[in-house]
């Protein structure tokens, strides 16, 4: 995506379980899944 910035959106407090890990990345649960999510700089 270009339009969202990934640690605000997961961040804003209307996402649950998500939690950032110490290399940036997001992880949470969603749709019955494991998902690791990444930002390209």
């Amino acid at each position: 995506m270009d339009f969202a910035a990934l640690g605000q959106t997961l961040a804003c407090g209307q996402c649950f379980r998500w939690r950032k890990t110490p290399d940036g990345a997001w992880e949470g649960v969603a749709g019955g899944r494991f998902l690791r999510l990444t930002e390209k700089s």
